[in-house]
């Protein structure tokens, strides 16, 4: 199961926030590739034995790279959205906590 997950941080510190997570990425793309090369080389020194296991770890890696696809569309997204308030000129204002009005007393009573 998948969820979002958010967190709050300086609004100039997203590309730092982004890079990080794109290093990530880049690590668990490093990793598929060791995998796919893995798979190939055992495919021709024993093609038959490895079949089975080769199928399953095509399944593993297009399932990576479904996630770092995912992965990489939110930091996309993010990176968007900043590039627009940037080009505002503004940074997003912060939500200030609404104040309670009180009503007014009605002395007609």
């Amino acid at each position: 199961m998948r969820v979002r997950v958010s967190y709050t941080v300086e609004f100039d510190s997203i590309p730092n926030e982004i890079a990080n997570i794109v290093e990530g990425a880049a690590g668990q793309l490093s990793e598929l590739s060791v995998q796919l090369s893995q798979m190939s080389s055992d495919l021709v020194r024993e093609p038959v034995e490895k079949v089975l296991t080769s199928v399953e770890n095509i399944d593993n890696v297009r399932q990576g790279l479904a996630s770092l696809d995912m992965r990489l569309a939110d930091c996309y997204d993010i990176l968007s959205g900043f590039i627009e308030q940037k080009n505002r000129g503004q940074q997003i204002p912060e939500i200030e906590p609404q104040q309670k009005v009180e009503e007014p007393k009605d002395d007609s009573d």
